[in-house]
């Protein structure tokens, strides 16, 4: 954050942030007018006693920074925060030009600063949400810019999921309260946040059954599920009750005195040791859910609930399995191609004799 030179346009720009808020300008000839651009414009911020919201020439900075303010109540940090890192870097390369004066050809001209196709095409949905966010509450822009911009095309690799005998040596090369987290992890299907925030109160051994929590939704508010406790899930958690050091979190780190926020580091080095490639906690939700609908029989509707997907199709990513409706169309050609490669095999017998 400062005061720099464009080297596409020639001229200095500066941007800067005050309050948690992102301000800039550009179009300046020499490095002492942004600076001295820059120094009025925070003077203007400081002192300015209200906040006051004009619609008729919203720069991109005040668009920016409404939509954040919004973003920090619905959305977790982490996604707060890259918000925030995308439009201060547009700005640092386009400025702070009115809404209404941004066109497709400056989206391009920032998106393909971008490293990569993946990276061009999170910094063009961003952009899109802000700008579907200003025309839905200030009627401005008239038109998304960023909807005559294409997404690249981008090369999706297969997932990767352990196969059963990977993820049995995964737990072999784990201590005992890593094999605790897998197992929880593996038996309710879920997000590694949502197993780290479960507390006590959340799991209901009577009945058998706990709930998970997740901002993983349309609202983006918690919303909790019901998972049934298995033979397993139950002796896991009755074990860890047992011998429970508080009686909030059920997966407590003695070290900070609270619950684990992340663990990084455990997956890495749990496969290292087990001599398999590296999975994420991520992986295990496509195992578990790929192993009930492949070998069980468990249908997508059912898998989707215990996922809590809102939708069918997103539980079609989960399921790693060929369609059986595509098996049957396969094997139909047996009937064409077996006859003619039986015949071919009888002549090629015959002729063996014949010599």
């Amino acid at each position: 954050m400062g005061v720099w030179k464009d080297k596409a346009s020639k001229t200095w720009k500066y941007v800067f942030q005050y309050r948690g808020k992102i301000y800039g300008g550009g179009g300046f000839k020499t490095k002492a007018e942004a600076i001295a651009a820059r120094e009025e414009k925070k003077a203007q911020v400081k002192t300015a006693p209200t906040y006051r919201l004009n619609t008729t020439r919203m720069g991109f900075c005040e668009a920016a920074n409404l939509y954040l303010d919004f973003c920090q109540r619905r959305h977790a940090p982490k996604t707060y925060k890259y918000k925030k890192y995308v439009f201060a870097e547009f700005i640092k390369k386009i400025g702070d030009l009115p809404l209404e004066a941004i066109t497709p050809f400056h989206i391009r001209e920032y998106l393909n600063t971008r490293p990569s196709n993946i990276n061009h095409n999170k910094h063009r949905t961003e952009l899109f949400a802000l700008f579907s966010y200003c025309r839905k509450n200030f009627g401005i822009p008239q038109v998304n810019p960023c909807e005559a911009v294409e997404r690249l095309p981008v090369d999706k690799k297969p997932k990767k999921i352990p196969t059963k005998e990977e993820f049995l040596k995964i737990l072999m090369a784990a201590n005992e309260e890593q094999r605790q987290l897998l197992m929880v992890l593996a038996c309710t299907m879920a997000r590694i946040d949502e197993v780290l925030r479960l507390r006590w109160q959340d799991v209901n051994f009577e009945k058998e059954y706990l709930t998970l929590y997740t901002k993983k939704n349309r609202e983006g508010s918690y919303r909790g599920r019901d998972i049934p406790m298995n033979n397993v899930l139950k002796n896991v958690l009755y074990g860890m009750w047992a011998n429970r050091l508080q009686d909030e979190w059920v997966f407590f780190n003695a070290e900070t005195g609270t619950r684990y926020n992340r663990r990084p580091k455990m997956m890495p080095g749990l496969c290292k040791r087990a001599g398999v490639p590296n999975y994420g906690f991520h992986a295990i939700r496509h195992f578990v859910s790929s192993y009930l609908y492949d070998q069980e029989k468990i249908g997508k509707a059912t898998i989707g609930k215990i996922l809590g997907h809102q939708s069918i199709t997103t539980t079609d990513i989960y399921i790693h399995s060929l369609d059986e409706a595509l098996k049957e169309a396969v094997h139909r050609v047996d009937k064409v191609l077996l006859p003619a490669t039986s015949s071919s095999a009888n002549s090629e017998s015959r002729c063996q004799l014949t010599y």
